[in-house]
């Protein structure tokens, strides 16, 4: 069983919900990229119900802060898992737009695109210069292969919420000049 199948039937055991967010979700959208690790978006209420479901699964904590934290397999092959912590409201924002998608066996909800832009654009407020790279790469593209309109208001005002007009116009320089 993936480790994705033994969240999904886990995590329905127990009640609790999550949408895929992270590496993952960046290949869904198209762009296909390395990722070595399960990022998933669950309510921060919930945190210590997903702390007691990750180590039922196997895995052991290795890095907390307020609004993440990240699981390491005690034993085998299995991905790790990293958790965001969001409040209650939006989290209803994103899984009132996710979508299921199957992935490694499991039927799980996978972040909208605009969703999942807006999570990278807040990380790259916040993000040393490895993650930033890796982050702005990823932003790019998905901007690029589905196609994002970057000077609609629309996405200029996404841009300008989550990231910074500093962000803004490096991704559209890029995109233009790539």
């Amino acid at each position: 069983m993936s480790v994705f199948q033994s969240v999904e039937r886990a995590a329905k055991e127990r009640g609790l919900t999550f949408v895929v967010i992270g590496g993952l979700a960046v290949i869904e959208h198209g762009y296909s990229r390395l990722t070595t690790d399960f990022d998933i978006l669950v309510q921060r209420v919930q945190k210590e119900s997903w702390h007691s479901l990750v180590l039922a699964l196997g895995y052991e904590l290795i890095h907390e802060a307020q609004v993440f934290s990240q699981y390491a397999a005690r034993q085998g092959p299995n991905w790790p898992i990293d958790l965001m912590f969001v409040n209650e409201a939006t989290f209803e924002r994103i899984t009132a737009e996710a979508k299921p998608k199957t992935i490694g066996g499991a039927v799980l909800q996978l972040v909208s695109l605009e969703h999942l832009i807006a999570l990278k654009l807040h990380a790259l407020k916040h993000s040393n210069l490895r993650r930033f790279l890796k982050d702005f790469e990823d932003v790019m593209h998905l901007v690029q292969l589905n196609k994002i309109d970057l000077r609609s208001p629309t996405i200029r005002d996404l841009f300008l919420k989550y990231g910074n007009a500093d962000l803004y116009e490096k991704v559209l320089y890029a995109c233009e000049h790539e």
